[in-house]
């Protein structure tokens, strides 16, 4: 039986715009119906329209989830390691378009030397992704014990690539997890440690970080399975590394997008190149026409007043937890979604609640 969340609703918002009462009204009714389990965060403007908490973030406690509720965040924190990686480009100590072997000079896969960094970051380099191989030899390897990285990267040298670098998109995890062993060989700091200094930190983000089992952490939420409507416990999962380890909450992820409009993390020429669509990712039938920059992916809509915007949006899913952010580049709106249940059915479409498609970006 479905169950209500009418009366779990711990929304704080302020009156909604006619901009985001759309948004605000589809992710209300879906929690309505059980379609919602997690933290809204949604600004417009630079001015706070709607906070809520749907669910619980400990089923078992009756824990609600609130907009301090901490979440994996999963392939959301593919950005914040582009961020790294273009800081150390600026700095001149990272070639973008220099290939994989320069900077891991003793990794022992055949295509080290013809992958770039660039197509590492665009999701061209042909590099198998990890998550994706055999479900039954992934769980058994990865999902339940800590494997380091480079245990990881060196199963995967062993893997042919799928097609010639640069000749195509494919999303790929293994490429943002040799991208983290690359910034740690450049830096020699680790992945966690510079996300710290250089982006949690300077933004402000308290309440974020490289996640692990064994930490306790206060207002953590626990990830679920939402199978034949019936809740049961997720495994953690062990296998996200630079690729996708991060936990946030929804208020530090503004914290974040206020930090990256504000030139404190990258400055303009590095923001500018993040958010340039480098490849057109193929679409699905139905789906929108859509490019990858470093670390998110980006589309051209219609604003209100008949002029267009960037978005820049990621979605990230990991064993009970799904995450989706959203930034308007030009109009200042920040989205973020993050939930602590895995299930199937449809979720709320949080770009077509607020903009129209128009045609995509022109190519670099």
């Amino acid at each position: 039986m479905r169950m209500l969340l009418g009366s779990l609703l711990l929304a704080a918002a302020l009156p909604a715009s006619a901009d985001s009462g759309a948004l605000v009204r589809a992710i209300e009714d879906a929690a309505r119906e059980d379609g919602v389990h997690g933290a809204v965060r949604i600004v417009d403007g630079g001015r706070l329209v709607h906070e809520g908490g749907y669910g619980y973030a400990d089923r078992e406690w009756s824990v609600p989830n609130a907009g301090d509720t901490r979440y994996r965040i999963a392939s959301l924190t593919k950005q914040f390691l582009a961020i790294l990686l273009l800081q150390e480009a600026e700095r001149g100590r990272l070639d973008l378009q220099a290939t994989l072997d320069r900077y891991l000079p003793d990794y022992a896969a055949p295509w080290a030397g013809q992958v770039s960094i660039h197509q590492l970051l665009v999701h061209t380099a042909g590099v198998p992704d990890f998550v994706s191989l055999d479900w039954d030899a992934y769980t058994r390897r990865y999902l339940h014990v800590r494997v380091p990285a480079e245990d990881i990267a060196a199963d995967l040298a062993t893997q042919a690539l799928e097609f010639a670098p640069g000749a195509r998109f494919a999303y790929s995890n293994s490429g943002y997890l040799l991208l983290g062993l690359v910034l740690e060989a450049v830096t020699g700091a680790s992945w966690c440690a510079l996300l710290k200094e250089r982006i949690l930190d300077p933004a402000g983000m308290a309440d974020s970080g490289c996640d692990d089992f064994e930490t306790v952490r206060p207002r953590r939420a626990r990830g679920y399975y939402l199978r034949s409507e019936q809740y049961s416990n997720a495994p953690y999962d062990h296998s996200a590394h630079a690729e996708g380890n991060m936990y946030a909450t929804v208020r530090d992820l503004e914290r974040y997008d206020r930090a990256l409009r504000e030139g404190r993390l990258l400055s303009p020429p590095m923001q500018a190149l993040m958010h340039l669509p480098h490849v057109r990712v193929r679409a699905e039938e139905g789906e929108r026409e859509r490019w990858y920059g470093y670390g998110v992916y980006l589309q051209r809509r219609s604003d209100e007043e008949g002029g267009e915007v960037t978005v820049a949006t990621h979605s990230g899913g990991i064993e009970g937890f799904s995450a989706f952010l959203l930034r308007g580049l030009e109009d200042g709106r920040f989205v973020a979604l993050l939930e602590n249940v895995t299930r199937d059915g449809e979720r709320v479409d949080v770009v077509h609640a607020l903009y129209p498609p128009v045609a995509a970006p022109a190519a670099p």
